[in-house]
């Protein structure tokens, strides 16, 4: 996940340039054309969500274990 983000945005990919172009023309279009700070994308975290387990004496049931994915921002703020 981390890796297809960098690559979706990063100013050398074809799929980058295309995402700040537009990134860059809608913020010109909201904010015109003073010199405008457009904060990055953080970096996704993948943390584990809930989890149910079910312990006997010589063994362990896993009912339920999901994962959460969380910007950065979001996460350390948590």
């Amino acid at each position: 996940l981390k890796k297809d983000t960098a690559g979706f945005t990063s100013p050398q990919t074809s799929e980058g340039k295309t995402y700040w172009d537009k990134l860059y023309k809608r913020a010109g279009e909201l904010f015109g054309t003073e010199n405008i700070t457009i904060p990055t994308i953080t970096r996704p975290w993948i943390v584990p969500n809930e989890i149910i387990i079910r312990e006997a004496p010589d063994n362990a049931y896993i009912y339920k274990a999901t994962l959460k994915v969380m910007l950065e921002e979001d996460y350390l703020t948590s």
